[in-house]
């Protein structure tokens, strides 16, 4: 089958059963000229990184409200972008937001590049989301490649080696059927087949449009490909976050280092699952340690933490990044998902326990 039969099957079955998202243009504004928005295809292609779309949609929903466009963006609050990014996780990618955001209406008055060059010259853009942004957004003929991507072009044309170890050609075999004609949405009908029908288990080869065409299909192999990745263990860190209040109700929280894991969000002091962090020694007058423990799943460890509660001077000196909110204006949904885990074990001892809060 040539490229230009292999694409017209693709994106006939696309043009019919293409996904609606609110980053997405659909086939028919397509084929009335209607042109994607940069900004929005790079908004949802940062928040989709290795995240799922329908946890993804109500924060690009947010965004896209406060923020329409790159300028508003670019002038942005930093804390108001983290707060806003609070439990999509991966905070690195929301700094990059911010910064790529300022570049572009800098450096490319409000406009974004469209050379691979360019695009990835920028703070958070690499390799996937230049070539997406240059497939959907500019209609250039750039070759994406995402995880059901990759999926499909391994059992396409029944890639044997664990994935990790064929990507060189998976790239290749990708590049060969890259077209020029409707590039943007041959990159997402890839996308969505791979989503929707080509799923990693139990994939629907009997509704899937390419399965005349696909070797792992012919071969019966589809549900061995592609193989599975090996898992490493994950190892468990446990420490100790302290949620003090002083006289006046106000609660402790600390800026986190920029280039760290949580880096520039809002959290609670604490030592022990951090390496390279010291315990923190806070003047805490009648420190109580809560029962139980919370426990939270990061990408390469589990936190397993400890949680203690009690009084700090009013007078405390607020240095290193401390600052205090006063528990009415308290808003735990700004902090990381972690933290309000925290929050939460708090507060449940709180209505809990005699010696509550006063």
């Amino acid at each position: 089958m040539s490229q230009e039969q292999f694409s017209t099957l693709l994106l006939g079955w696309y043009d019919q059963n293409a996904r609606e998202m609110p980053w997405r243009w659909s086939p028919q504004d397509i084929t009335r000229g209607i042109k994607p928005d940069p900004y929005k295809v790079w908004l949802s292609e940062v928040m989709l990184q290795q995240t799922m779309v329908k946890v993804v949609i109500p924060y690009y929903l947010k965004f896209v409200n406060r923020w329409p466009d790159i300028y508003s963006l670019a002038h942005a609050d930093l804390d108001d972008i983290l707060k806003e990014w609070a439990g999509l996780g991966y905070y690195s990618r929301a700094r990059n937001l911010h910064s790529c955001a300022k570049k572009i209406v800098d450096c490319y008055g409000g406009s974004f590049p469209n050379t691979d060059k360019e695009l990835r010259s920028l703070p958070g853009i690499g390799t996937y989301i230049a070539s997406a942004i240059r497939a959907i957004a500019f209609c250039q003929p750039a070759t994406v490649i995402d995880g059901n991507i990759e999926r499909v072009i391994t059992r396409l044309f029944a890639i044997q080696s664990p994935q990790a170890q064929a990507k060189k050609l998976i790239r290749k075999q990708a590049e060969k059927l890259t077209p020029t004609t409707r590039p943007g949405d041959y990159a997402q009908a890839l996308m969505d087949l791979g989503a929707t029908l080509c799923r990693p288990r139990s994939p629907l080869c009997f509704k899937c449009p390419l399965r005349l065409c696909c070797q792992a299909f012919q071969k019966g192999v589809q549900d061995e490909i592609p193989q599975p990745r090996k898992r490493n263990h994950i190892p468990t860190r446990s420490g100790t976050m302290l949620v003090v209040l002083n006289q006046n109700n106000c609660l402790l929280v600390e800026r986190r280092p920029e280039g760290g894991l949580l880096g520039g969000t809002m959290g609670w002091p604490g030592y022990g699952w951090e390496p390279n962090k010291d315990k923190q020694s806070l003047p805490i007058e009648n420190p109580v340690a809560i029962p139980g423990h919370v426990q939270h799943t990061f990408s390469h460890f589990q936190a397993q933490i400890k949680v203690q509660i009690g009084q700090i001077d009013v007078e405390y000196c607020l240095s290193d990044g401390y600052k205090l909110i006063p528990l009415d204006a308290f808003d735990p949904q700004s902090m990381p998902t972690l933290m309000r885990k925290v929050y939460e074990h708090v507060q449940s001892y709180w209505s809990q326990n005699s010696l509550a809060k006063k």
